[in-house]
């Protein structure tokens, strides 16, 4: 299911609990797995520009906080209304 959002491409697979965070018109050059099954992508200038984070309904929210970067965790309140 495609979300709603300005800035990112995101993308909620329900079957697999999967949200997937993408900045538009960038192209990623590699991926970080930073804690269990959260993933952050990069640029080819380190730079991060989204993120993967698998079961994400069963996530405590204090765990995306503490590893996702501000700018994506801000995200996750609007993407869950359109989740729910």
């Amino acid at each position: 299911m495609m979300l709603q959002n300005e800035k990112y491409n995101c993308y909620y697979d329900e079957q697999y609990d999967d949200l997937t965070i993408r900045k538009k018109n960038t192209a990623s050059a590699s991926s970080s797995e930073i804690y269990d099954d959260i993933y952050l992508y990069m640029d080819a200038k380190n730079h991060i520009i989204g993120a993967q984070i698998l079961f994400y309904k069963n996530r405590a929210r204090g765990i995306l906080k503490e590893f996702l970067p501000k700018q994506i965790y801000k995200l996750l309140g609007d993407l869950d209304k359109q989740i729910n």
